[in-house]
C-alpha cells in the first residue's frame, strides 16, 4: 500500500533522543516485544489509543507531535463523516435537528479554517 509508506511517526526520534532501546520503550509502553515498537516507529501499524497516549505521557509531548499523521488521518475522517451527517440531516423536521446542523456547520468551519498540516495527505 503506497500511501501507508508515506505516513509519519516521530516515535523513533523521541526514543533515540533519550537513548532508549526499542525493548526498553516496549516495556514503558506496556508491550512485550521490541517488534511492536519497530512497527509503530515505521508506521506499519497504527498505534492503539493506549500506545499513543502512553507515548505522549512518556515523552511529555502531544499525540500530534509523536504521531502527526494519526491526527491528520482522524481529522480528515471526522470531516468526511460530519459532511455526510450534515447532508443526511438536511430537510429533517425532527426537533433538535437545527441544533445538530448548527453544531456540524461550526465543526466543519473549524476544520476548514485550521492551518493545513504540512503532513496532510
Amino acid at each position: 500500500m503506497k500511501q501507508q509508506n508515506r505516513l509519519i511517526s516521530r516515535l523513533r526520534p523521541f526514543r533515540r533522543r533519550w537513548g532508549f532501546s526499542q525493548r526498553e520503550l516496549a516495556l514503558l509502553l506496556g508491550t512485550s516485544n521490541h517488534a511492536s515498537v519497530s512497527k509503530l516507529e515505521a508506521f506499519k501499524v497504527r498505534p492503539s489509543a493506549n500506545d499513543a497516549i502512553a507515548a505522549a505521557i512518556i515523552f511529555d509531548a502531544s499525540i500530534v507531535e509523536v504521531f502527526p499523521h494519526l491526527y491528520a488521518l482522524n481529522r480528515q475522517a471526522v470531516s468526511d463523516r460530519a459532511s455526510r451527517l450534515y447532508d443526511e440531516l438536511q430537510g429533517s423536521t425532527h426537533s433538535g435537528t437545527r441544533d445538530k446542523l448548527d453544531f456540524l456547520e461550526r465543526l466543519l468551519a473549524r476544520l476548514s479554517d485550521e492551518e493545513p498540516s504540512p503532513l496532510t495527505l
